[in-house]
């Protein structure tokens, strides 16, 4: 079966990869609060004094 849409499909396994990749990439952007990180305030008070 051929169609405008045929290279766009995807496989039940093809599919199911691509959800996987895309929970993992929530995960990676995290839940959206900014954060000091212990790492990071030494610099934040260095420039703060600027």
């Amino acid at each position: 079966m051929f169609g405008t849409d045929q290279s766009a499909s995807l496989e039940p396994q093809e599919f199911a990869q691509l959800i996987s990749e895309v929970r993992e990439m929530e995960r990676a952007f995290g839940d959206g609060v900014k954060r000091v990180w212990p790492s990071e305030i030494p610099i934040k008070e260095k420039l703060r004094k600027i």
